[in-house]
């Protein structure tokens, strides 16, 4: 990964996922859905998704009461890139699934603001469709040839392509598009 910071000078935008490329939150969803059925009274282990909205609303809730009591396992080479686009003048913006609130608590973690917030909240069509990666683009005002997405998913990466971006894999550190 330590070619990853010279890569980005060919770039005016970076675009970063947040779960699983910046911050490593997946075992705080998990323990957020044991919670949450146990409160319930359900099986965690027999589970199936999309589960019921009931369930679904608590566990977004004691999620978010796990974000707020932190600390928040930030992946430290993707976040120095993170800063490093700062210190060179690109734009930056998060691109993510999830919800404003858990972006917003997940920033309070980080030295630096993204210029620009997506969340999946606002949109039908989450990753793997390109919608949140299209309006990203078009509210930056920027040729997606000058584009760079760090990702950690098979559906961002998906979408990032399907924008006609390139993409660095930050799981295997092979960059596509």
């Amino acid at each position: 990964m330590k070619i990853l910071p010279k890569i980005i000078e060919d770039f005016e935008v970076i675009f970063f996922d947040l779960d699983g490329t910046l911050v490593f939150t997946e075992h705080l969803h998990e323990k957020a859905y044991k919670k949450a059925c146990n409160q319930k009274g359900i099986s965690y282990e027999s589970l199936t998704f999309p589960v019921d909205k009931s369930l679904y609303l608590l566990k977004k809730n004691i999620y978010l009461d796990l974000l707020k009591q932190g600390p928040i396992e930030i992946n430290r080479p993707i976040y120095e890139i993170y800063l490093q686009a700062f210190d060179k003048n690109k734009k930056v913006a998060i691109v993510s699934n999830t919800l404003h609130q858990n972006i917003d608590t997940i920033l309070l973690s980080f030295n630096k603001r993204p210029d620009f917030v997506v969340s999946g909240e606002d949109f039908d069509k989450i990753k793997p469709f390109p919608d949140m990666y299209n309006f990203a683009i078009e509210n930056l005002g920027a040729r997606t040839e000058k584009i760079l997405v760090f990702e950690d998913s098979d559906p961002g990466i998906s979408a990032a392509i399907s924008a006609g971006l390139k993409v660095m894999d930050v799981r295997t550190g092979v960059l596509y598009g």
